[in-house]
């Protein structure tokens, strides 16, 4: 007897006694669950070790955690239920070999075989099963598997063909199918005897129909005449004429129009070339004036830039005084804006030079800053710098090598900033040529013996020391090409 059993209702057992054929009833009637009375379905054994079927001592545990027999706790609450039992695998083996009938015996399916093969029998072989429709789970029709090919033919949820528009419906729909396909045949709502598809029924009504009250075409020329579409024939056959004056009566008025319109459109043309004309002077003017600030802004540019470069360029103090008749006039000396500016003139081959009278004599300062501007020089083969000499013009042909009149020379070579001294450069010099406009600054200190020459305000030649006196001292320019210009500034 079972202890405390809290199952207040019978459990329906999963497998019978009289499920297994004779000879295995006799082995399978020992092992029966005593929660359903049935034979062990899935056995399971608990803590207690006493067997139930799988099902069974779950339905139990889900409202007591007592085992049936022994009225003991085996349940653990801190595992899951299906943890706190151990599937019997010696007796689920036992029974699975045991031989049983069909489950549909009584409708005459004569299989017998093993429990284990049994599922596979019902899913796959037995036409006595009885199964779900295959197209719809909203069929409920319970049907046994060899009947399934009759009764698809016949249910009521079975796929059927619109013959009309080719769409896919089910049976049971395809009245509702109808009333939405657009090429499903409908007969005139208006008995005009005519059938039309569902989806031109309006175009039907509205254009075709005879039983449609339908206007006379030309009441957009007048004629007010309405009624059935049948009757139209007869009124248009009856008013021909009318209809005719109703016609001229519009082409003259059309007539009217287009020589109103033609007239406009020539007005408007006429307006159109004076427009555009009136575009073409004001994009003449607006070109013009671009013109005129672009220059403007061209001289507004180049006086900024010589601003910056003049705000950087030191201010000379001196502006060294030449003969105008040395070296047989070769060089044109002229003061010019009250600058003094020099110019090779003849055309000769080799280098000519000039040099100024004495420098002490000219300036109290004992700092002397003098500059030059290049004016007009093909490839700056210009020199310019200091000598010392007993003549104010001894240098001619000579590349600065020291002669009889001319003890030392220190020139700079504008091409390319280096410095020359008897002929021989002393250094260097840079990569970029000394252009137009640009400015050359030297700077002597008369009580030091130094000199420093910069180009556009930054150093070129820093303080170099002069073993020299400098009470000979001169200011020396040399040039080479045609029309070489220079501007003291």
């Amino acid at each position: 007897m079972l202890k405390h059993n809290v199952l207040t209702k019978t459990i329906i057992p999963k497998l019978n006694l009289n499920e297994f054929l004779e000879n295995s009833r006799i082995f399978v009637q020992e092992y029966s669950c005593p929660l359903c009375e049935g034979i062990l379905n899935e056995c399971v054994i608990d803590k207690c070790g006493h067997s139930f079927c799988k099902e069974c001592i779950e339905k139990h545990l889900s409202i007591s955690n007592l085992c049936p027999y022994s009225n003991t706790e085996i349940v653990d609450p801190n595992k899951k239920l299906l943890e706190n039992l151990s599937i019997n695998r010696a007796v689920n083996s036992a029974i699975e070999k045991q031989l049983v009938y069909c489950k549909n015996k009584f409708l005459n399916c004569e299989w017998e075989g093993k429990l284990a093969d049994r599922k596979f029998h019902l899913t796959h072989d037995c036409e006595k099963e009885i199964i779900q429709c295959e197209y719809s789970s909203d069929c409920k029709d319970k049907i046994l598997k060899e009947d399934l090919a009759k009764h698809l033919q016949d249910c009521p949820y079975r796929t059927v063909l619109c013959h009309h528009c080719k769409e896919y419906s089910s049976f049971n729909t395809i009245d509702q199918h109808y009333k939405k396909c657009p090429n499903y045949p409908v007969i005139c709502p208006k008995n005009c005897d005519k059938t039309i598809p569902n989806s031109s029924i309006y175009h039907h009504l509205e254009f075709e129909c005879d039983n449609s009250t339908a206007s006379c075409p030309f009441k957009v020329l007048g004629c007010n005449y309405i009624d059935l579409r049948k009757e139209l024939k007869i009124h248009l056959n009856e008013n021909l004429e009318d209809h005719l004056k109703l016609i001229s009566c519009r082409i003259k008025s059309m007539e009217n129009d287009i020589q109103d319109l033609t007239t406009l459109n020539q007005n408007l043309q006429k307006e159109n070339q004076q427009l555009k004309k009136k575009i073409d002077d004001s994009n003449n003017l607006i070109v013009m004036n671009h013109m005129e600030m672009l220059k403007s802004y061209e001289k507004v540019y180049r006086t900024v830039q010589n601003l910056k470069q003049i705000s950087v360029i030191p201010s000379a103090n001196i502006k060294p005084e030449f003969s105008k008749l040395s070296n047989n006039q070769i060089f044109d000396i002229s003061e010019e804006e009250s600058y003094l500016t020099i110019k090779k003139y003849q055309d000769n081959l080799g280098w000519y030079g000039i040099s100024s009278q004495l420098i002490e004599t000219q300036t109290p300062y004992n700092k002397v800053i003098i500059n030059i501007k290049i004016i007009q020089t093909f490839n700056s083969c210009i020199f310019f710098g200091i000598t010392f000499s007993s003549q104010n013009s001894p240098l001619q042909k000579g590349f600065y090598t020291q002669t009889d009149d001319e003890n030392v020379s220190y020139m700079l070579y504008l091409h390319n900033c280096s410095l020359y001294t008897r002929g021989v450069s002393i250094n260097s010099g840079t990569d970029e040529p000394t252009r137009c406009e640009d400015i050359i600054t030297l700077m002597l200190d008369l009580d030091h013996n130094t000199m420093v020459f910069k180009k556009n305000g930054i150093t070129v030649i820093p303080t170099k020391q002069i073993d020299q006196n400098f009470q000979n001292l001169r200011i020396a320019l040399d040039f080479s090409d045609l029309d070489d210009k220079i501007m003291f500034v």
